[in-house]
């Protein structure tokens, strides 16, 4: 039975990408209705048998194999890495709020790619120090201008080969990236919302586009405000920073909650211009939201 990757839905039905030899071909199939009885339902991602009859128009899933993750919003499943998109300028970029993101994808076990749009409209030394900051984390960091494609090429060879969510602030360019990589031309760019400076929303639907041979990328509307629920106790937060989790056990206390103890090796990172100060400081304020949020 052949096996195919969902690329797109609609309703119930669905486009779904398959590889053969010419490459890869688009066939449409729909859901068999045994997955309404078993709660069961395919998603974009998904990677599914199906069968088509003899000379029938489409296709019918029989069975969705098992899943490695999934999202709620955006529904889609077996997402490989996550791609960050952050604008130093129109939308300026909150660090916090960066900060809040990048800890909730890693406690989710997602890999990060993190890229800066824009660099046309930022002075060299502002970005600098933003790419050192997360350089210090160890994420791979891309500096790019979306709209005329300057250093996209280097940022499309770390989404090949795997299915990309990308996420940021409404305003990023990320749907301009999306038809930058996808050569796509039918996405929708928002406007600049001049009294917020913050991108009107036009993703609503979720789609992977493809960029190169089984490489995807796709949009993830409301994904980049995602909350701190995640996180079981404030203690965990420590294994959502990779600076701070490759120190785990160097402390003098092995409860260290790295902010008010002695003798803590997260602490003379900071000082030693080993984890960035302001990286420190989100991690701070993270900690005490999140033992805020269990007092109650």
């Amino acid at each position: 039975m052949p096996i195919g990757h969902i690329i797109s839905s609609e309703k119930d039905r669905y486009a779904i990408a398959t590889a053969g030899a010419e490459g890869e071909t688009i066939r449409y199939a729909k859901g068999r209705g045994v997955f309404r009885e078993k709660d069961v339902r395919p998603m974009v991602g998904d990677y599914v048998e199906w069968v088509q009859e003899e000379n029938a128009l489409e296709g019918t899933i029989t069975r969705v194999l098992p899943r490695k993750n999934a999202l709620v919003r955006p529904p889609v499943a077996n997402v490989d890495q996550v791609l960050v998109v952050q604008t130093l300028v129109e939308p300026e970029v909150n660090a916090l709020q960066l900060d809040r993101l990048l800890a909730v994808l890693e406690i989710r076990a997602f890999p990060i790619v993190l890229c800066f749009n824009k660099i046309d409209r930022v002075d060299e030394g502002s970005l600098k120090a933003w790419v050192k900051r997360y350089a210090l984390a160890g994420y791979p960091i891309f500096a790019i201008n979306a709209v005329t494609g300057e250093n996209v090429g280097p940022l499309g060879d770390a989404l090949r080969g795997k299915v990309t969510a990308i996420a940021g602030p409404s305003g990023a360019g990320k749907s301009t990236l999306i038809r930058r990589l996808s050569g796509e031309t039918s996405i929708a760019i928002g406007d600049l919302s001049k009294k917020t400076s913050r991108g009107r929303q036009t993703t609503r639907t979720s789609r992977l586009f493809t960029i190169g041979p089984a490489s995807y990328i796709f949009d993830t509307p409301g994904f980049s405000s995602l909350d701190l629920r995640d996180f079981s106790t404030p203690d965990s937060l420590a294994l959502a920073f990779p600076e701070i989790r490759r120190l785990v056990g160097q402390c003098r206390f092995r409860d260290c909650t790295h902010r008010k103890e002695p003798d803590c090796a997260v602490k003379r990172a900071v000082e030693a211009g080993e984890m960035d100060a302001v990286r420190y400081a989100s991690y701070r304020t993270l900690y005490q939201m999140i033992e805020e949020a269990h007092t109650y």
